[in-house]
């Protein structure tokens, strides 16, 4: 659905506000990846908020590539910078993009980059730029926040969507015993199954309010819990 939010959309501007682990980088990692490989002389890059992040978002490009159908010759390859040799292509992935010209720009845990950060690498995309991003809430006072309602009030050019945990097939946890039918408004609001009300449950025992900020339900989890 994402993707299909993006259809005919030139450039791409695309955010969500999701619940955790829905694979959501990966998808958009591996999108620009494609026109990074593919097309002449295209400069990808890929922004977090921390170093540990940066780490992952990079295996992610090098277990792509460790598993083409082709072999893929690399002129530099370390933890932020791999270029390709066939076509002049590079894939940046770092905290910040301040002076690179980006043709494509994935932000993993919008909310959570510094803005100062955010502004200066939007400073070094042009508006023929694909640019994508994705988070959990981090609270109102940040870029994200704000990206995000400019969306929906259609005061910029980005469409959005919203993720919920229960959209993601593996948050469930199978039952011991007869399920509980006793369930409360949310809970037959989003006509949740008995695996994913005994998923909910565990976690909110274990998380408490903190669950509803990394596993949102509704969009105002995401800004009221946080």
């Amino acid at each position: 659905k994402v993707l299909e939010d993006c259809r005919g959309m030139k450039p791409i501007r695309h955010i969500t506000l999701k619940s955790r682990q829905v694979g959501l980088s990966t998808l958009w990692i591996l999108y620009h990846l494609d026109a990074t490989l593919f097309q002449q002389g295209v400069i990808s890059g890929i922004m977090a908020h921390e170093l540990d992040s940066l780490q992952h978002l990079a295996s992610i490009v090098k277990f792509a590539l460790s598993n083409m159908p082709f072999p893929v010759k690399m002129t530099e390859d370390n933890q932020k910078r791999i270029s390709f040799a066939h076509n002049d292509s590079t894939m940046l992935i770092d905290l910040e993009f301040r002076s690179t010209p980006l043709h494509n720009l994935h932000i993993s845990e919008w909310a959570f980059c510094e803005n100062q950060r955010l502004w200066a690498t939007f400073g070094a995309v042009s508006k023929w730029a694909n640019v994508t991003g994705e988070s959990t809430g981090n609270g109102m006072g940040n870029d994200f926040y704000s990206t995000w309602m400019d969306a929906k009030e259609g005061k910029n050019d980005y469409r959005y969507r919203f993720i919920p945990w229960f959209a993601n097939s593996e948050y469930r946890l199978q039952l011991n015993g007869a399920p509980n039918i006793s369930r409360d408004t949310r809970e037959t609001k989003y006509n949740l199954d008995p695996e994913q009300l005994n998923y909910r449950r565990q976690m909110t025992s274990r998380l408490k309010d903190a669950f509803f900020i990394e596993y949102p339900e509704d969009e105002l989890d995401c800004w009221g819990q946080s």
